[in-house]
């Protein structure tokens, strides 16, 4: 008589993770969620805010990717999500240019979603 003896194992499932290259056109609209709260310097002053990449204080975010070729259309969605960046420069006209990942858990990710 045979028998088997296989076990099924389930891998964990992987973060959902979209990158892109953006471009902030203006003062302090996306520090507070690449970089946590700021802190003012000197700490008697508001002049000025220090920000501090990898702190906890960071705000989670939700997107929507929506592609869309007027035909065709999928969405994808995520909540809780972190945003990591890298490699942010001023260009020449001042705004501030990076690479950024978004980040998820697969719990708080959705999608695809097509259109009918």
């Amino acid at each position: 008589m045979w028998t088997s003896k296989c076990i099924a194992e389930e891998t964990p499932a992987v973060l959902a993770e979209i990158s892109a290259n953006i471009v902030i056109p203006g003062d302090e609209l996306m520090e507070s969620e690449i970089f946590g709260a700021g802190t003012s310097a000197p700490a008697s002053s508001t002049t000025h805010t220090t920000y501090q990449p990898g702190l906890a204080t960071r705000t989670k975010v939700a997107i929507l990717f929506n592609v869309d070729d007027g035909t065709d259309e999928v969405n994808f969605a995520a909540t809780n999500i972190t945003i990591n960046a890298g490699d942010l420069s001023l260009n020449a006209d001042g705004h501030l240019e990076g690479n950024v990942t978004f980040k998820a858990l697969p719990r708080d990710w959705f999608g695809p979603q097509f259109k009918n």
